[in-house]
């Protein structure tokens, strides 16, 4: 039996399919400006999303809605970097093919939906769980602060920031596998209808992204 999608997700699709709308024939009707009006949409997207994790976690069990949460705080990472993007179109900056504070927030987006991916179906996670999950976002950060500048944080050396040539790769990577990791969680490991629903969603969100987006 299928169920008949709630009243909140009916609003959320709707507003989601207005702002797709709204954005392509702003961006046929004024082409020259049409970076700046996706970005506008961009940060009205995300925030959707945000609040769509916001809203799911308040009606979840505990253990489903930390894994709300940690995607949400992924989510707002991405928020941040659109908006540091929409900043620089807007003041007029130049754009350059070399990776920059935008992307290294967009980068870590995936350290929390990866995180989030592998938390356990138990409602209580375990404080060493908890410990270990904030110990290996610092060290992915850390890894991927050096991956894209090509120098240690704060030791006050030149960076050398790869190129898009390299970014762009590292990036279609980076979905492509927390894509995998979800669906095959999905299929073989998750038994919990509310922690599957959950998964159901994040897969058909990290997939619709790296299709439509990514790649």
């Amino acid at each position: 039996m299928i169920n008949r999608p709630s009243r909140g997700q009916f609003v959320f699709l709707l507003a989601g399919l207005a702002l797709l709308s709204a954005e392509l024939l702003l961006c046929r009707r004024y082409f020259s400006i049409s970076n700046q009006i996706s970005s506008v949409f961009w940060i009205c997207s995300t925030g959707l999303a945000l609040a769509a994790c916001i809203w799911r976690a308040r009606r979840a069990s505990h253990g489903v809605s930390v894994k709300w949460l940690v995607t949400a705080s992924g989510i707002f990472l991405w928020f941040v970097a659109v908006c540091m993007v929409m900043a620089g179109y807007f003041l007029g900056q130049t754009v350059i093919p070399v990776a920059t504070a935008s992307d290294f927030f967009f980068f870590c987006y995936g350290i929390p939906m990866l995180i989030a991916g592998a938390m356990p179906e138990e409602d209580e996670p375990l404080p060493v769980f908890i410990f270990l999950d904030v110990l290996q976002a610092v060290a992915a950060g850390y890894l991927a602060y050096v991956l894209l500048f090509g120098a240690v944080p704060f030791s006050g050396l030149p960076q050398r920031p790869i190129g898009f040539a390299w970014l762009v790769p590292a990036y279609d990577a980076e979905n492509i596998i927390l894509a995998l990791l979800v669906t095959i969680r999905l299929a073989f490991s998750v038994r919990d209808p509310e922690n599957r629903r959950f998964f159901k969603i994040l897969a058909v969100y990290l997939w619709s992204y790296t299709l439509f987006v990514g790649l």
